[in-house]
């Protein structure tokens, strides 16, 4: 693949990644109409990937160390929850008070992130090989922009509702991870469905927020089964 190739791919995968349409997909096409031997096999993508993780930190920084700084407390008050229900459990009349774990909007968000990349994860596994099996085919692709496209349609004429991010529920941030996970599948847009999915479950408020970051988490699972599956 030359270099001039390689720039256009890049630019597709960044012009596309924060647009409701497939990354991916259009890639696909892209080698399709130009014959692009891709010789680097699937480590050009997960560099296309890492470009959009780079991006989405850059961009999102102040709310990536707030998350960061959240976690780090909910796995500390965690584990004080621990000890404590151990203590208490030895000792009757002399009881330690628990820690609140979601004690904040941010603590909260961050619950629902690691809610989301979990059933997004498991979906992901589940389906892998099936899109790595149709991930060149031109029809699948096809069809998925079909889809994607009568979704959004969809939700073009639903009813927004306003729903802030403390009022999120847990199972609409596993139903988005779920969503999110069929974008595995080329010609599927993440961003399409996962907006879609938060705009029918009353989220209009910080939709995007909620994408990139999740994005980003998302990312970094992918990254780490791409260097896995190079390595086996």
């Amino acid at each position: 693949m030359s270099l001039l190739r390689a720039i256009l791919l890049g630019f597709i995968q960044g012009i596309t990644e924060f647009l409701p349409v497939s990354s991916h997909g259009h890639l696909v096409l892209l080698q399709q109409m130009f014959m692009i031997d891709m010789d680097t096999g699937i480590l050009f993508e997960m560099l296309l990937h890492m470009g959009s993780t780079i991006a989405i930190i850059i961009i999102f920084q102040n709310d990536f160390l707030h998350i960061c700084s959240s976690f780090r407390q909910m796995m500390s008050d965690i584990f004080y929850n621990m000890k404590a229900r151990i203590y208490n459990y030895f000792h009757e009349f002399e009881t330690v008070q628990y820690q609140t774990i979601m004690s904040d909007n941010y603590r909260k968000f961050t619950g629902m992130l690691l809610t989301s990349v979990g059933s997004c994860a498991v979906v992901a596994s589940i389906f892998r090989e099936l899109s790595i099996t149709i991930g060149d085919s031109l029809l699948a692709v096809g069809l998925n922009f079909l889809v994607i496209a009568v979704l959004l349609l969809v939700v073009d004429l639903w009813k927004y509702g306003t729903t802030v991010p403390k009022d999120m529920k847990f199972w609409q941030a596993a139903l988005i991870g779920v969503a999110h996970g069929v974008g595995i599948f080329p010609g599927i847009s993440r961003l399409g469905v996962t907006i879609s999915i938060c705009l029918l479950c009353g989220l209009r408020i910080f939709y995007m927020h909620f994408y990139c970051l999740f994005q980003l988490a998302s990312e970094q699972c992918s990254l780490n089964w791409t260097n896995s599956y190079l390595q086996g």
